[in-house]
């Protein structure tokens, strides 16, 4: 296997300019250290792995990587070694970098990190190293490693530099674009082409299905025997295409807003319907929200409608430089100025810059978040009102509350933001006399009047 040494070389100085220039959001370190033990296909989303896949293109268990300002240092196995060798591309640009592979003898191991801490102490002042706090690995390498490190006689500084390094790693060059431009196509196309068709149908032949029922099939929707089906962009590799998490489905009166929200065992119900899913390509995340009111009255009409107008309102406003809070700040000053009665069911935050990981936590778009969104960065917009008292409601069994959300991918560039995902945003409309059709027409035509966007609000 070769991996890619012009990208690793271009991203890992990307990465040592950053931290010169930024030495406090890497908490003065002098050096930057990287460790991962046995692979866990439990734990989505870590911050070492992310660093590897974004450097190396694929995830290295047990792998050591220390970035130094003038070197990079690798400890693996025999046969990862002779991959990541592969990186030196004989050129005169690349950053210099050394492979140290380990054998089955404990004691040449030792000696092995041994060189590396060497190297640590001889980073500059050698006192204080970077880390990722919150990440945790185990296994045989990561034991060995920590008894290195417990005998070895200078004693370390550690710093946790996940700031820095996400906000080192946000600004997506132009090979990560491709990949997240596929991503929000296959994104799209599984709201579209799929979700939508298959929700349409459930309703009109008046079908029962469970919404964690509907998210497995909507999990299994993206393969490669559904391909030709479902149109997929003939540039996609579908093996290289995943779920960023389990889609999730939700009506019927009960909502969970959250990104870490779940399809419960309910039935799906032909009222206020949302669906969340998100699909990765080569690693890099997109996500699209859309809601579906079925046979709406028209005030929740009117609010699906005014959370369109926003949307399109903070598009407009986003490009390089705004600051995360001033972004929300926006939104709620919108929601007050023109619909005030809906600013207490607003949520606290509206989205988040995804890439590798889904959610980067340092970069949530919320009311006290003063880090800088800039060009390059692929941000998840997502605006919703949670739990809406229906005054509509007349029995006990109409839902009393219901809920809208609409998210989309985002890439946002020096003078204006360009959304990548694409779900029909309109509202179909029916002649008065619709009214007097015959109650099975009716049937038929219920689940049409599916209400996502006015269509005069989507074509500026």
């Amino acid at each position: 296997m070769m991996l890619e040494g012009k990208l690793f070389h271009k991203r890992v100085q990307t990465l040592i300019n950053y931290w010169k220039n930024n030495q406090e959001e890497f908490g003065n370190a002098d050096s930057l250290l990287f460790v991962t033990g046995t692979s866990d296909d439990e734990i989505s989303y870590q911050k070492t792995i992310s660093l590897q896949i974004w450097l190396l293109g694929y995830e290295f268990p047990e792998t050591l990587i220390l970035i130094t300002m003038d070197k990079v240092y690798f400890v693996t196995s025999q046969k990862k070694g002779k991959i990541l060798e592969t990186l030196d591309n004989k050129s005169d640009k690349q950053v210099p970098f050394e492979v140290f592979k380990r054998t089955k003898d404990s004691a040449y191991n030792a000696g092995q990190f041994k060189t590396l801490l060497n190297c640590i102490s001889k980073s500059q002042n050698g006192k204080i190293v970077g880390i990722i706090q919150k990440d945790n690995f185990e296994g045989k390498f990561i034991k060995e490693w920590k008894e290195a490190l417990e005998s070895y006689p200078t004693k370390f500084e550690f710093t946790d530099i996940a700031v820095g390094l996400s906000s080192a790693m946000a600004p997506k060059d132009d090979e990560e674009i491709r990949n997240i431009k596929i991503a929000a196509k296959l994104s799209s196309i599984m709201m579209k082409n799929y979700f939508t068709e298959e929700m349409t149908s459930i309703i009109d032949e008046e079908k029962q299905i469970k919404h964690e029922n509907f998210t497995e099939n909507i999990e299994n929707a993206l393969d490669e025997s559904r391909r030709s089906k479902l149109k997929f962009p003939s540039d996609a590799s579908i093996d290289m295409a995943d779920w960023c998490y389990p889609p999730i489905v939700q009506s019927g009166g009960v909502y969970d807003l959250k990104p870490s929200a779940v399809s419960n065992n309910d039935y799906l119900h032909a009222d206020t319907i949302i669906c969340s899913l998100g699909v990765r390509y080569k690693s890099y995340c997109t996500n699209i929200s859309r809601t579906f009111l079925i046979d709406p009255k028209k005030s929740k009409e009117k609010n699906y409608i005014f959370l369109v107008q926003l949307q399109n309102y903070l598009i407009d406003h986003i490009r390089d430089g705004i600051i995360c809070k001033d972004l929300y700040q926006l939104a709620k000053s919108y929601i007050q100025k023109k619909r005030p009665d809906l600013d207490k069911y607003f949520l606290k935050n509206i989205g988040f810059v995804t890439g590798i990981e889904f959610r980067e936590s340092s970069y949530i778009i919320k009311n006290k978040n003063n880090r800088e969104l800039k060009a390059g960065m692929i941000i998840n917009l997502v605006l919703g009102l949670h739990n809406i008292e229906d005054p509509t409601a007349t029995n006990e069994k109409t839902n009393k509350v219901y809920s809208l959300l609409l998210s989309d991918t985002i890439r946002i560039t020096h003078d204006m933001a360009i959304v990548l995902t694409d779900a029909r945003k309109i509202l179909q409309k029916f002649h008065s006399s619709f009214k007097l059709m015959s109650h099975k027409i009716k049937k038929k035509l219920k689940y049409l009047k599916i209400l996502e966007v006015l269509e005069m609000y989507h074509q500026k």
